[in-house]
């Protein structure tokens, strides 16, 4: 009976894993019963965080350093939105008269990449919903099958009471790390807003 438990988990791996292979408009596909508290929405546009009209982002973003670097690290994960925020004003600092196509730039790119990190993330809510689902069941299977052992069958009660001991509390890790995953959709939205809003700030000091 507890060979039961590690079939479940080679099913879970598998099925993550399948997931995790799918492209990137596969977590652009609203899960079935969305767990988090904000409502789903697939990428975000740049009219969703910009207020009013929007500078023109004229070349690739990628290719003007000053600008790429800036974007990479106001959008990187391990960088507080504050640490972002002050790269922000200090770029617009350093680019003088092409301030404005800068801030463009920087602004489309950090659109992209939040797209980027959001796809990853509710990939993530998909696979920890996986995992919870089939966990789940398996604490099903564990519990009919204990009800049907005869009450001498201590060696089987005690194989298939390890195995759901295991199984639940895979699928309460699984539930609480999609918990921590909508929280972190959460941040990664707000966080994107914080530093629009100081491409806001730099960009209406020109004016």
């Amino acid at each position: 009976m507890a060979r039961f438990s590690v079939t479940r988990i080679a099913a879970a791996a598998a099925a993550i894993a399948a997931i995790a292979a799918g492209s990137v408009t596969a977590a652009a596909t609203e899960i079935e019963n969305w767990p988090c508290k904000n409502p789903y929405r697939d990428a975000l546009a740049a009219q969703d965080v910009w207020d009013g009209a929007m500078p023109a982002a004229d070349g690739d973003w990628h290719q003007d350093e000053p600008v790429r670097k800036l974007v990479t690290f106001a959008t990187n994960p391990e960088n507080s939105p504050a640490s972002g925020k002050e790269a922000i004003t200090d770029f617009a600092r350093k680019m003088g008269p092409d301030k404005e196509r800068g801030i463009a730039l920087a602004f489309k790119g950090m659109v992209e990449e939040t797209n980027i990190l959001r796809d990853a993330i509710i990939a993530g809510i998909r696979d920890f919903k996986v995992r919870a689902v089939i966990l789940g069941d398996a604490v099903k299977e564990n519990d009919d099958a204990l009800a049907k052992l005869p009450e001498d069958a201590e060696q089987d009660r005690a194989s298939i009471t390890a195995a759901r001991r295991f199984n639940f509390r895979g699928k309460d890790d699984a539930e609480e790390e999609t918990d921590f995953m909508c929280y972190r959709l959460g941040y990664v939205e707000k966080k994107l807003r914080l530093l629009t809003d100081q491409l806001h700030t730099e960009l209406n000091s020109l004016k």
